[in-house]
């Protein structure tokens, strides 16, 4: 065999080797029946999930507002309001019904779907037809309205009711992950504010956009699943989580003592004639100290009952991530407090509430600098608290100082936390000496 009989036997076998490996994985004619028929049975399912609770909503609200809201509405957006505006309008009606299908959607892109014979732009496709599908329901209601208000006006409820369509299209791709996602989200916004406007020409336009996108969009992005994406999301509002339940009935006990202080003050503040001024100066001293002792018994029971961690160093969190934790938690839970005080005096309401906010950071640091102190955070909580509320009561403009030092306490508190070793051994014990539950002096 001499030298130009090999080559040619070596161009045969790439020639066959080449035709039998396809470049690209498509769709063919014969095998897009079976795609249709699963994403279009997705979209009805996820119809389903919410068009009972959808429907309860729509006939609890009919109950109290009847029929004659629903059509004065309904004449408002199809009827006196300008094109963009209702397009607008009706924008906001379908793509968060839209958005709520999305991520449902995608979720079982990632899997054995992707080893289907279907490239990125068929998937996106498919997957758009899926949203598209559970959105129908709404989409069903707003023509049913527009029907009803322009009867016997058929061009435009033909107009109408095909802009809702190409509207339910444009928000089924919105939020898809796709190549080109800001060109093909501005193209489908524009496209779904323009399509249900009522205007021939603004129909046109938004068919013309929405055909722009499927051809500029290009594939979906859809990340592989797997035990990772499960795993991050066991994880969320972990710490929230062992803090409630580290906590227990024991949570009560500082809404008591706080609720008790500004119980006391009530009295005070109707049986006495205040100008204006001292009266919100009285509110915001009692309820800065209520609010005190509020997040002194709090840090207590979580310094004694979940204690700051020295390990967690070693976890892949970040200092201000377990700050932001720990402070959001203690601020969330004095909530009710300051909103209160907010619907007596929306001012105080406020100064109360950036006191809160300062306070739950300074709290945080402190479960993590007390240490070996005999007061621990509970002592250095309801000083500072103490202190700051009386500043709070006396001035009134206070509040703006204590908001633009919250990002000091920030800081602060990182530093505390990033202070923290994470081989550090604290020793639990009880002393001999006149300790009921000791067993060493017995």
């Amino acid at each position: 065999m001499n030298e130009g009989d090999s080559i040619s036997i070596l161009k045969t076998f790439h020639d066959k080797l080449g035709h039998a490996v396809p470049r690209e994985k498509s769709v063919r004619p014969h095998s897009i029946k079976p795609f249709l028929v699963f994403h279009f049975h997705v979209g009805i399912r996820l119809a389903l999930r919410v068009l009972a609770p959808v429907l309860g909503l729509f006939f609890f609200i009919y109950y109290f507002l009847r029929w004659e809201f629903f059509a004065q509405l309904a004449r408002i957006v199809f009827v006196e309001a300008r094109p963009i505006e209702s397009g607008l309008a009706l924008s906001v009606l379908v793509f968060p019904a839209a958005a709520s299908s999305a991520p449902r959607v995608l979720a079982g892109l990632g899997g054995w779907m992707r080893s289907l014979p279907a490239d990125g732009r068929a998937q996106r496709r498919l997957a758009s037809l899926s949203v598209f599908v559970s959105v129908l329901w709404a989409l069903f209601i707003l023509a049913f309205f527009a029907a009803f208000v322009l009867a016997g006006q058929g061009a435009s409820v033909v107009v109408r009711v095909s802009g809702l369509l190409v509207l339910g299209w444009a928000a089924a791709g919105f939020l898809l992950p796709v190549e080109n996602k800001v060109l093909s989200r501005v193209l489908l916004g524009l496209a779904g504010i323009l399509a249900p406007s009522g205007e021939p020409a603004l129909l046109a336009a938004a068919c013309l956009l929405v055909i722009s996108e499927d051809r500029l969009a290009g594939d979906l992005l859809v990340k592989k699943s797997g035990p990772t994406v499960r795993e991050a999301r066991s994880l969320r509002f972990i710490s929230a989580r062992i803090a409630l339940r580290s906590l227990r009935f024991r949570l009560i006990l500082p809404y008591l003592i706080s609720i008790s202080v500004l119980a006391a003050s009530i009295p005070f503040l109707k049986n006495n004639r205040f100008s204006p001024a001292v009266a919100s100066a009285a509110l915001r001293t009692v309820s800065s100290l209520s609010l005190a002792a509020f997040f002194a018994f709090l840090s207590h029971f979580l310094g004694s009952r979940r204690p700051v961690w020295p390990w967690a160093r070693s976890l892949p969190w970040s200092s201000r991530r377990k700050i932001l934790q720990d402070s959001a938690f203690q601020f969330l839970l004095a909530s009710p407090l300051f909103i209160v005080v907010g619907q007596k005096d929306p001012a105080s309401g406020l100064a109360v509430a950036c006191f809160s906010l300062f306070l739950a950071f300074r709290a945080a640091a402190a479960m993590r600098e007390a240490g070996d102190s005999r007061l621990g955070p509970f002592g250095r909580v309801l000083g500072e608290g103490m202190i700051l509320g009386l500043c709070l009561g006396l001035v009134s403009w206070s509040w703006v100082l204590i908001l633009i030092s919250t990002p000091v306490a920030v800081i602060l508190a990182e530093k505390a936390d990033r202070a923290q070793k994470a081989g550090r051994w604290e020793e639990r014990h009880h002393l001999s000496a006149g300790d009921s539950q000791s067993w060493s002096d017995r």
